[in-house]
């Protein structure tokens, strides 16, 4: 028997929801969520530390994408950080899939189980999917189409920074595309704010000095993806 231990909903969920969604029927939909009783349509990735689903549950129709299965020896963040900082992002203006729910899970016994973040769906592939497909069907880009993607790209990137989020793990799997070429980016799994001073974390020292001491920030490897984008297009010969 599993029972909730703890869940957080953001306002977004409640908004979409809609006011009769009352907080019972959210337990009532977490514990369904955490005894898997809804359908998996789909597996949309698996990576280094978690795999999501794509999922049907009537209150969500079919927009449920739920993160789970957290391997938290490959993961910087917790769940409950991850949930965090990628609604940090969204309240900063970046494209993120917008989180509904953190579920923490535990047995009857009190053993915790299995975390999920559960967002909403992007229609669209990854980067790495668009590029392949793209080869595959010997279609090129228009110049505005190429254009446009690499603008969404250091637009999004360069809204995170200005909030001072950065995501640390920027590579063409962790960027999707609609259908409308909109870029969003996704799994922040390794993602931190500026002011993270751990060892574990990449950092670096500021000019800027605060309290008598240079702020350090996280290195921003964030850059090298437009780098990535560019090289992959070219050798590729899809402009």
């Amino acid at each position: 028997m599993y029972e909730v231990g703890a869940l957080r909903v953001t306002k977004d969920f409640e908004q979409e929801a809609g006011p009769e969604f009352s907080k019972k029927q959210q337990e009532k939909l977490a514990r369904k969520i955490l005894e898997e009783q809804y359908l998996r349509r789909e597996n949309l990735g698996k990576g280094k530390a978690a795999e999501v689903w794509f999922s049907d549950h009537p209150a969500f129709g079919t927009k449920l994408c739920a993160k789970t299965n957290y391997n938290s020896e490959a993961s910087v963040n917790s769940p409950g950080r991850e949930f965090d900082l990628q609604q940090e992002y969204y309240e900063a203006g970046v494209r993120v899939p917008k989180v509904w729910m953190l579920i923490e899970g535990k047995e009857g016994n009190g053993q915790k189980t299995q975390d999920f973040i559960i967002m909403e769906t992007i229609n669209g592939p990854n980067l790495k999917e668009l590029l392949d497909q793209r080869e595959q069907e010997g279609k090129k880009f228009t110049e505005e189409e190429y254009q446009k993607i690499k603008d969404g790209i250091k637009q999004q990137i360069d809204l995170a920074h200005q909030a001072g989020l950065y995501h640390r793990d920027l590579h063409l799997e962790n960027i999707m595309v609609n259908d409308e070429l909109n870029v969003y980016l996704i799994d922040f799994g390794d993602a931190t704010s500026a002011l993270a001073s751990s060892e574990d974390f990449e950092i670096y020292r500021t000019d800027t000095i605060r309290k008598g001491k240079p702020v350090q920030l996280v290195f921003p490897k964030d850059e090298n993806i437009l780098g990535e984008f560019t090289r992959e297009v070219n050798e590729r010969k899809l402009v």
